[in-house]
């Protein structure tokens, strides 16, 4: 949090605020000078490990009410967004404590809410309900394996039968299939003729 504060604003001073209770947050008070019009602000910030709680957040806005009335405080959150109501009880207390993500107090964009809220309507409606959904066309093709004969104990090479078949071998045996002519190779689409066979 530390790091962030000096990257965002140069020249920051930090000061770190000491509990008064186990159960305070982790709270520092960041003062800079504004670059545009030199002004000099003060923030007070505390740090939630998780998603803040009405009652962590009453505890802090007190703290704020007690020592820092004159600036302004912000709660960052390092878990799930709280509920919209803990915002506006936040912002409704006479003093100005918002309440940000870890991703919003480096000045990025949080998308989670959005996303969530889009998945749940996503779900939920019947016309892009993932159950309705087919299952993508595409597929990978794999590399053929090899198959083994049992009876024989003749391994043939899926492979080896479609690179030796072409129109004009069609009717003949597959190139890596036994020797043996009372079992004809499972990849042969018809048995070989023989040499000292007679036409009839």
């Amino acid at each position: 949090m530390k790091e962030i504060c000096r990257v965002r604003r140069e020249g920051v001073l930090l000061r770190d605020i000491p509990r008064r209770e186990p159960g305070d947050m982790l709270q520092l008070v960041a003062t800079w000078q504004e670059q545009e019009d030199g002004v000099v602000r003060r923030q007070r910030i505390a740090v939630h490990p998780g998603t803040p709680t009405a009652e962590e957040l009453d505890r802090f806005i007190a703290q704020v009410h007690a020592t820092d009335t004159g600036s302004e405080a912000v709660l960052v959150y390092a878990g799930d967004a709280p509920a919209g109501g803990l915002r506006r009880r936040a912002a409704g207390h006479g003093v100005r404590v918002g309440i940000r993500s870890f991703i919003e107090f480096q000045g990025l964009l949080d998308l989670r809410g959005y996303v969530a809220a889009q998945t749940a309507r996503l779900s939920s409606s019947e016309q892009y309900a993932p159950a309705s959904t087919c299952p993508s066309a595409t597929a990978t093709p794999t590399a053929p394996t090899a198959r083994t004969v049992p009876a024989k104990n003749v391994t043939v090479s899926s492979r080896s039968c479609w690179n030796s078949w072409s129109p004009t071998t069609a009717g003949s045996s597959c190139s890596s299939a036994t020797s043996d002519t009372a079992r004809p190779s499972p990849c042969a689409s018809s048995p070989a003729a023989s040499p000292n066979s007679s036409r009839t």
